[in-house]
């Protein structure tokens, strides 16, 4: 039934007609990442455009929180991890922005609301969520290689994280080598060593050291030529939780991570 989905999605019926090659882009993160505050029921009003099923852009769906298998992408991606019911992060609308006819393009997710880089990312933890997410970008990978006929070839890292690693002064100012060590990994974990990788910057009402993680964002975007960052400071955050965007400042989010990836 795959085979059938990703041939209809990504062209026409003809296998010998699909892409050589699908560029996969990959997000990862927390709670700004899962899409917390954000609500698919908001869709209609912010961004009809995104309501439908994206037809060319397969996601490791049908929901990140049980992803099995490619399907159209369509919200919510989020099942669990919205406070809102269901939801969706800053994938939706990226994938709407890089898409296209002549370049249908594969999302992967995985991202935990709530999660610290210093331990719960730690690359050099067995059972951590950093090798959970590898495992599921290479089944990801595998799978649509397989059904899809065609190359999948890794073109993004989006990252949105960062919030649970300012609570603590130590944390925080070790967030820069954390950061660069995770981004080393990904990208000989998944054999890219160029690897173009895109960061949100956690907002200043994070926790008491947010500046500082902040500054350590901004040091690794400063040092790594293949990596990029972009502002959340004006993005709409929920006014019940604050430190979470809101449905419409996860749609501008996503945009801009999109943009960052232009030549």
């Amino acid at each position: 039934m795959l085979a059938v989905v990703a041939t209809a999605t990504v062209t026409h019926a003809d296998p010998h007609a699909l892409p050589r090659s699908i560029p996969v882009y990959i997000f990862a993160g927390q709670s700004n990442m899962a899409g917390a505050a954000a609500s698919a029921g908001d869709l209609p009003e912010l961004a009809p455009e995104l309501t439908s099923p994206q037809a060319h852009v397969l996601f490791f769906g049908p929901t990140d929180d049980r992803a099995s298998r490619w399907v159209p992408l369509s919200a919510p991606t989020e099942v669990s991890q919205s406070i809102y019911g269901p939801g969706f992060g800053p994938e939706l609308s990226a994938a709407a922005t890089l898409a296209s006819p002549d370049e249908p393009i594969a999302i992967v997710k995985y991202a935990h609301d709530g999660t610290n880089l210093y331990h719960d990312w730690d690359p050099s933890r067995p059972n951590g969520l950093y090798h959970a997410m590898i495992a599921r970008t290479r089944s990801a990978l595998a799978t649509l290689a397989k059904q899809a006929h065609a190359e999948p070839r890794i073109a993004g890292f989006f990252w949105m994280q960062g919030e649970g690693d300012s609570y603590t002064r130590s944390n925080a100012l070790a967030y820069g080598a954390n950061l660069t060590e995770l981004i080393a990994h990904v990208r000989k974990d998944l054999g890219v060593p160029r690897l173009r990788v895109v960061l949100g910057r956690i907002a200043l009402i994070s926790g008491p050291y947010s500046r500082i993680v902040r500054d350590e964002q901004a040091d690794v975007a400063r040092r790594d030529r293949d990596t990029t960052i972009v502002s959340t400071d004006d993005l709409e955050h929920d006014p019940s939780s604050l430190v979470h965007l809101s449905s419409s400042g996860e749609i501008d989010l996503g945009r801009r991570f999109a943009r960052a990836l232009e030549p």
